[in-house]
């Protein structure tokens, strides 16, 4: 292959990886472009008839509890079959879900479209796990704020347009729905043009292999048969194997094919499916595979953040509407406007997140970030404790975005530092592990709370405490993180400096042995 050729070749590239990104971001903005969503509490009590105390005691529980019962199940399933046919599923489930809503009666009707719902918002972190399964990780943190950022923008021209038509053209909330219905529809037909791109260059790739235009060699990594190309100046495996590809470990050793051939029949690829895999491993093999997905620090550090940012952020979400109302609302409780505040709060999570793209590559991955921003997440749920005087309304909103802010930006660096840091590619089944773990805490938390009788400026004293939590177990392990890394590089600058004295050794006897052959009167 010639060099204009392969210029060629990664002009093409890079032009395909810009097509997953745009496709993957205009789902994500399109499914989340919802101008109903303010309006569903007044559209389900006037229009269907639901009672307020059924809407707190049936419908909205089951959003929270159908959640957590699918987050497992869905982990394995999309390791098992494919991230495509899980994010297929769940943007089906938003097409019923406003079907059911515009079509149905009836409690049960309602509490079915959470169920739906639940199935849908899980299916986002498998999403962002299609896109990384087509790109380098050098994409992943510039995907991921990308992907957040037009997640939330969704949110922000949906709450926006519903808004305006509502408040300005007298539109009929019913119709909203049915604008709602059209932009999933939208989203559901970006992504089946992101699977047919995505099989017209799996098979251009495996025209070439087949031609054999891209010379290969075969190396171990870890044990796994890895196919390597020639002409790669990165030396990018193409077969990904499950424990030892795309790890940075630069233990590559050149075998006989003999040798990898007989590794390639143990070594489970990524192209397996997880539960097929663990079929076959014994218990302990199991519990080996699983701690090695967690086995980098960086992964472990920002696997801890997400678990306590995530519940506290499902609180938030929960709460925040009421905690204004009760707290700030006054006497004309109708001066709040929840829709524009709401908006406020989904522009507050693009900027967190575009904000940065231009720098989030150099300090996504270090040990200290993690830690850092579960303190910046601290502040601003401290200051929703405290009262502002008359200007208190708008002072408790940007308190609020301040919040949002932070996390739906830290939560961009951490799915962007896990996928890259990640041992193996199960990008989904680590992101919903995580999140499984967030919502065992808040069911926990929020079940004790409702026996107490917890009134919702408590639950954010609960956010608070989450996210104290979080710094107070961050903190022992990444200072034990980077004294551990300080003795590391110690011991290898020792060693270098050792082999390098020993190297000047050798030089300078061998030095001496020719002086002493140039002198022996045989040789003259």
């Amino acid at each position: 292959m010639t060099k204009r050729e392969r210029e060629r070749e990664r002009n093409g590239e890079g032009k395909h990886k810009w097509v997953v990104v745009v496709l993957v971001c205009c789902v994500a903005f399109f499914i989340n472009c919802q101008p109903s969503e303010p309006f569903l509490s007044k559209y389900l009590q006037e229009d269907k008839n639901i009672t307020e105390a059924q809407l707190d005691e049936i419908v909205w529980p089951v959003d929270t509890y159908a959640t957590l019962a699918m987050v497992l199940p869905i982990a394995f399933l999309s390791e098992q079959i494919g991230y495509g046919y899980i994010v297929l599923a769940s943007l089906l489930c938003r097409e019923a879900t406003r079907v059911i809503l515009i079509f149905s009666q009836g409690v049960v009707w309602m509490a079915v479209t959470q169920g739906t719902y639940a199935l849908a918002t899980v299916g986002n972190s498998v999403l962002l796990s299609f896109a990384f399964s087509q790109l380098p990780p050098t994409w992943f943190m510039t995907t991921t704020l990308l992907f957040q950022a037009s997640y939330h923008f969704g949110n922000v021209v949906g709450s926006t347009t519903g808004q305006l038509l509502v408040e300005k053209g007298g539109f009929p909330i019913r119709k909203l729905f049915y604008l709602s219905w059209g932009f999933t529809t939208v989203g559901l037909v970006f992504f089946i043009l992101s699977l047919i791109r995505r099989t017209q260059n799996e098979r251009h790739h495996r025209q070439q292999e087949t031609r054999g235009a891209t010379p290969h060699t075969t190396a171990l990594i870890d044990g796994n048969c890895v196919t390597m190309k020639e002409d790669n100046e990165d030396n990018i495996p193409l077969v990904r194997s499950l424990d030892g590809a795309m790890t940075g470990n630069t233990n590559i050793t050149n075998s006989s094919s003999k040798v990898c051939s007989e590794a390639c029949k143990h070594s489970p690829t990524s192209k397996e499916g997880i539960i097929t895999i663990l079929w076959r491993m014994d218990w302990s093999q199991r519990g080996a595979m699983f701690a090695n997905l967690y086995r980098p620090d960086v992964v472990v550090l920002w696997s801890v953040w997400w678990m306590f940012a995530y519940g506290a952020n499902i609180i938030f979400g929960n709460y925040f509407q009421t905690f204004l109302y009760n707290n700030y609302g006054g006497n004309d409780k109708k001066d709040i406007q929840f829709g524009w505040i709401e908006c406020g709060i989904e522009v507050a999570s693009v900027v967190g997140n575009l904000m940065q793209l231009y720098g989030a590559s150099k300090y996504g991955d270090q040990p200290l970030t993690p830690v850092i921003v579960a303190c910046l997440l601290l502040v601003p749920a401290i200051l929703t404790q405290f009262q502002y005087g008359s200007n208190a309304l708008v002072v408790a909103v940007v308190i609020l975005c301040g919040l949002k802010c932070i996390f739906s930006g830290g939560m961009g660096l951490a799915s962007a530092s896990i996928g890259k840091a990640m041992v193996g590619e199960r990008y989904a089944f680590v992101f919903l592990v995580n999140s499984f773990a967030g919502l065992v805490v808040v069911t926990i938390v929020s079940a004790i709370a409702s026996s107490l009788h917890a009134n919702t400026s408590t639950f954010f004293i609960i956010i608070a405490s989450l996210l104290g939590a979080s710094v107070v177990i961050l903190a022992p392990v990444t200072a034990h993180i980077l004294k551990r890394r300080i003795r590391k590089t110690h011991y290898n600058a020792i060693v270098i400096n050792d082999c390098s004295v020993t190297h000047h050794e050798d030089e300078s006897e061998d030095e001496d042995e020719f002086e002493d052959e140039e002198d022996d009167p045989l040789l003259i």
